[in-house]
């Protein structure tokens, strides 16, 4: 996901109306000296700040537009300054934003701007069914990003057409091609979330489960990982290690989902369940409640195993990813933590799919062609 390049003195804290703005969007920051051409290109948008900006600085700047033009950009003023937004203005920083403005106009600015910041660049032999289901999840998615960032309702709708449509695409062109897809996704967050879509969606419809609790589940594993909107992407993309206190953080993930959802007591329990207790295991080492045997609903447990399946097949981030069968195997030795018998009926439907339901075997086929 490219990031918003916040431009600025060096040293300079983040304004106020920028603070929100890494919920929502990869938010990267860089002084006037270490700004340049390479960096401009790899980004979505390019906010500068216009406060202390030298001679040597404005230079920079000019310089480094003439050679990046493509890239939207705003200029960070205060508007009662008025050698600011001349200052802007010479740079070519036509759009200019009052540093004392809220966070949400500023999100509303970039929303606008970007239009599908969340959505992936596909390889062009990606199916239309399936090219369709995954643009439609990832806008739903970063719909709900939005609003919990707008302090708006949740686009629960949206949600639930978006699983219709990854229930589509997996009708039409299989599980392989769908997680295949999805490894093309510059968010390791928003693949995650499509990858245990399409496995619980498809697992349930193996099991023969009532279409109406399929559609439930489809929606549920759109929305299984909702705490984490209250997470800056830096942490949840980070492409390193986190440290012990980024994940202690990242662990209240299902704490924060049920107080998003404590707001929506009209919405199906499956769904509430699945955000708030897919860490939980039988035997009681999970969190954030410490739930077992059965206090743990049968949804949930289909959801634990896609989820942890889909963890182990991963190829994002430059991860090696293993194959169904050494995942499958790694499940194994969570006797006790998962369930057993679900698990050997995963088992049964991952193993009836082509071998490419592995992204790493199939993207190396690709590779091949």
């Amino acid at each position: 996901m490219k990031p918003i390049l916040f431009v600025s003195q060096a040293d300079t804290p983040l304004p106020r109306c920028l603070e929100e703005v890494g919920v929502a969007f990869k938010l990267d920051t860089v002084g006037f000296a270490g700004f340049t051409p390479e960096l401009v290109s790899d980004c979505a948008f390019v906010v500068v700040s216009m406060a202390l900006v030298e001679r040597d600085d404005a230079e920079r700047l000019r310089e480094v537009f003439s050679q990046v033009h493509d890239v939207p950009r705003a200029a960070l003023v205060d508007p009662y300054k008025s050698q600011q937004v001349v200052q802007a203005g010479s740079l070519g920083l036509t759009e200019h934003w009052d540093k004392s403005t809220s966070g949400h106009i500023i999100l509303r600015k970039l929303r606008s701007s970007l239009k599908a910041y969340g959505a992936p660049e596909l390889h062009a032999n990606v199916p239309d069914a399936t090219r369709k289901g995954v643009m439609e999840a990832c806008i739903a998615y970063e719909g709900v990003v939005l609003a919990n960032a707008l302090s708006r309702a949740l686009p629960f709708r949206q949600v639930r057409d978006a699983a219709f449509g990854i229930a589509e695409a997996l009708r039409m062109d299989g599980l392989s091609v769908w997680l295949s897809a999805i490894q093309d996704h510059h968010s390791a967050t928003f693949c995650h979330c499509l990858m245990v879509s399409g496995l619980v969606v498809q697992f349930a419809e193996f099991l023969d489960i009532p279409e109406g609790e399929q559609n439930l589940l489809g929606v549920g594993a759109l929305l299984h990982d909702l705490g984490k909107v209250k997470l800056p992407l830096s942490i949840l993309d980070k492409p390193g290690p986190l440290s012990e206190m980024e994940q202690n953080l990242v662990s209240l993930h299902p704490e924060y989902a049920q107080a998003i959802l404590d707001e929506y007591p009209e919405l199906p329990h499956i769904v509430r369940d699945m955000a708030v207790y897919h860490h939980e295991n039988l035997d009681g080492t999970g969190y954030p409640y410490g739930l077992k045997g059965d206090e743990i609903s049968r949804w949930v447990r289909l959801l634990s195993i896609c989820n942890a399946y889909a963890n182990l097949i991963d190829t994002h981030s430059g991860k090696e990813g293993l194959s169904p069968e050494q995942a499958l195997e790694s499940l194994s030795q969570g006797k006790g933590k998962l369930d057993m018998d679900l698990l050997g009926r995963f088992r049964d439907f991952i193993l009836s799919v082509p071998e490419t339901s592995s992204p790493a075997l199939l993207y190396a086929k690709r590779a091949r062609a």
